[in-house]
């Protein structure tokens, strides 16, 4: 073994310094490493032990290894300052799904890496391969094998040990990559970022503003429901502000919008140049970024399957048929698997426009003028029908996606979108304005199929994010990333005709003082826009009511510890199971870790008398860790306790919406409490999407399954729980369904 450590240690050593080294080449660069925390220091040391590791045990080479080792901190090094420069933000985590995504959309990604570099990376990578492979024998034709592999792992548990340790006292993120790397260092905020994406918020997932929408917190739209089109524009904003020599007739159809507009102004975005589903999810979820927390960063990777109530699921609940259209493939950013969660009945992507016309002009995506057209459709099935069901279509455009510097414009087309023409080397704007044009003339389209229909309308348009000009802005100046919105309502009575379009050269409209906004903001005036006149007050947590005298539900649960809340947790705490024990222990596991977003209390008279708790996939009631079971129950019960929770968890993903428990205090029992707890369950499940309440019900508990009987809910399934009979009441459960 000696020999193998005296062979390995050298090479680890560089593969661990290096990283650190290169960090000075990084934009922004992080702290000197004696300036660290010393978590900080323990997990980047521990990443490229691990690193090492598995390439030492893969290549069997302690140099090649070694030198791929380094190889991967410069790719890293290079990928975080290609994006610095294009986005201004760090490299993190989150980001490593994207180097899938470019290779299923390189022209997303590959240009701002620049081709050149990606191609000779390739080559350099080859040539190592080839070259290490040739020129260092395997370590094991040398010494024993029998020494190399427990060598080998010997370095891989060191490096899980030192991140164990590193994992112990958290880093205090501010989720501001590069702040998070300053403080921390690159590895080790990566690493963090990582980690925290998979461990449960501290207090529970964040609850959105349309979690109580339905209590009357926003008024309902009045009948004739308006049909409503929210266009998020891609890489819109007004850029007539870069540049006073740009036609102002560029956006003549978004400044009469305006001069009409219900409200409009400014939209702080929370993306810059790039991450559409930031600012997507912002505005449909109604969660500004302190609540997301590292979520903020692509919702769609595990946020939005969780059961996220959003702008759709409230529509939807008041009646809307709910439609998203994307011309691009559903699978990018998981939208395909995401959007039935978010309360869309119908996802029309790149497949919708096998058939669609481009008159848009050049470029790679489909047009804005083919997606205003599909809507037309959309609107035109529906909206002559008084008494036909509503339409939201949350359209999300790609016209104007970059990279611009790739396409092509003739001179005689550039100079028809200026008065003046602006410096040299701002090439890209005039590709951008072309587009920013035809956006434009979208808005026309919309705005006069919204004006035709029988029913009144609401148009509601925004940016996502500023686009990447990097040579425009050296030459004009940098945006300060805020974007523009408008929402709009057609005038008059229904099917009147739609205002004259203003000319070309118009100048800009003058309207009313603008309103600057965030866009997790913007939803809740856009449902204000549905009900013209009608009171409307901000959303906030309000009571439920319940069907038995004297009863009221409340969901989600309040935040605070008052007495109410305290009498709430030892009801939870009542019960007893191998998982989460009993008593003070059950309550010191589970109170902490309540899901506020998951439980509905059912109160009489302010006194807490049952409550019922539900789960979606991922998401469940309680939010708990490793080092939750082991802080209550010792280490080696703990880690029994949380493998079997985990276990449990796993299985029960597979129910969309899933009954998890349900308890009703003695002195409350055959008064209608449970009946009630269900029904508000069920209306739950409607809002998030699902179309069956799933429950599973020990056989012998005759109690619970007259309840759910008497409530519709129909066995499936008897599930066998064998080998389990002498420590469980009972052997076998049965799983109960009702559909919606």
């Amino acid at each position: 073994m000696a020999s193998f450590w005296l062979a390995t240690g050298l090479p680890l050593s560089v593969a661990v310094l290096l990283p650190m080294a290169l960090e000075t080449a990084l934009r922004p660069a992080p702290a000197a490493p004696w300036r660290r925390p010393p978590q900080a220091l323990l997990l980047h040391a521990g990443l490229w032990v691990l690193a090492y590791a598995v390439l030492l045990l893969a290549l069997r080479r302690p140099w090649f290894a070694c030198v791929l080792a380094g190889g991967l901190a410069v790719l890293l090094t290079l990928v975080n300052n290609a994006k610095h420069r294009a986005l201004r933000e760090a490299f993190i985590c989150q980001d490593f799904e994207y180097f899938t995504d470019m290779l299923r959309h390189p022209r997303l990604y590959l240009p701002f890496f620049g081709l050149w570099r990606a191609a000779a990376g390739l080559a350099l990578f080859v040539l190592a391969m080839a070259a290490g492979l040739l020129l260092e024998p395997p370590w094991t034709a040398a010494g024993p094998a029998r020494a190399f592999w427990l060598g080998a792992a010997g370095w891989a548990g060191l490096g899980l040990a030192l991140l164990a340790l590193g994992s112990r006292r958290p880093l205090a993120l501010a989720f501001e990559p590069d702040a998070d790397v300053r403080q921390a260092g690159f590895y080790a905020a990566l690493w963090a970022y990582g980690w925290a994406e998979m461990r449960p918020p501290a207090q529970g997932w964040p609850l959105t503003r349309w979690t109580q929408a339905q209590a009357g917190a926003l008024p309902a739209a009045p009948a004739p429901q308006p049909d409503l089109v929210v266009v998020q524009s891609e890489s819109f904003f007004d850029a007539r502000r870069l540049h006073a020599g740009i036609k102002p007739g560029v956006l003549a159809q978004f400044d009469a919008l305006r001069g009409q507009a219900l409200c409009h102004g400014r939209l702080r975005v929370p993306s810059w140049g790039a991450n559409t589903v930031r600012t997507e999810f912002a505005f449909l979820s109604g969660l500004d970024e302190p609540a997301l927390g590292v979520h903020r960063f692509n919702p769609y990777r595990k946020l939005a399957r969780m059961g996220i109530v959003t702008l759709a699921a409230h529509l939807r609940a008041q009646g809307y048929r709910t439609v998203c259209v994307h011309p691009y493939p559903a699978a990018f950013y998981r939208r395909a698997r995401s959007y039935p969660w978010l309360g869309f009945d119908e996802f029309l992507d790149i497949r919708a426009f096998a058939d669609a016309a481009a008159p848009g002009g050049p470029g790679p995506y489909v047009p804005d003028v083919a997606v205003a057209q599909r809507v037309r459709e959309l609107l035109r099935r529906t909206g002559r029908d008084e008494g036909g069901q509503a339409l939201f279509v949350f359209v999300i455009t790609m016209e104007n996606h970059g990279p611009l510097h790739l396409e092509r414009m003739a001179p005689a087309e550039q100079a028809g979108l200026y008065d003046m023409p602006p410096p040299a080397g701002c090439g890209e704007l005039g590709i951008y304005l072309r587009h920013l044009r035809n956006a434009d003339r979208m808005l026309a389209m919309l705005r006069q199929a919204l004006a035709e229909s029988a029913r009144p309308g609401v148009l509601a348009f925004y940016g996502d994010h500023v686009p990447i000009m990097p040579q425009v802005y050296a030459a004009l100046g940098e945006p300060d990333g805020r974007t523009d919105y408008l929402v709009w309502r057609t005038p008059g009575p229904a099917g009147a005709a739609a205002p004259a379009a203003p000319p070309e050269s118009a100048a800009p409209a003058q309207s009313s003082e603008p309103v600057e906004l965030p866009a997790w903001a913007l939803g809740e005036r856009i449902v204000a826009a549905l009900s013209p006149g009608q009171a409307h007050t901000p959303l906030s947590p309000a009571p439920a009511g319940g069907p038995a005298p004297g009863l009221s539900l409340r969901y989600p649960l309040p935040a605070g510890q008052g007495p109410a809340q305290a009498a709430l947790m030892r009801l939870v705490a009542s019960g007893r199971s191998f998982l989460f024990g009993r008593g003070p222990l059950r309550q010191r596991l589970l109170g902490p870790r309540l899901d506020r977003g998951r439980i509905v209390a059912a109160y009489r008279d302010g006194v807490p008398v049952g409550f019922l708790s539900f789960s979606t996939p991922g998401r469940g009631p309680y939010s708990l860790a490793w080092r939750d079971f082991a802080q209550v129950f010792g280490a080696m019960a703990g880690t029994a306790r949380y493998a079997a929770f985990c276990l449990i968890s796993r299985r029960e993903r597979r129910y969309r919406f899933y009954v998890y428990s349900l308890r009703v205090a003695p002195e409350a029992r055959r008064q209608g409490v449970g009946a009630a707890l269900l029904a508000e369950a069920e209306r739950q499940a409607r809002l998030l999407g699902a179309s069956a309440v799933d429950a599973e019900v020990f056989a012998s508990n005759e109690r619970s399954m007259g309840l759910f009987a008497s409530q519709g809910y129909r066995p499936v399934r008897r599930i066998a729980l064998w080998g389990l009979g002498r420590w469980l009441p009972a052997a076998s459960m049965v799983w109960l369904r009702k559909t919606l």
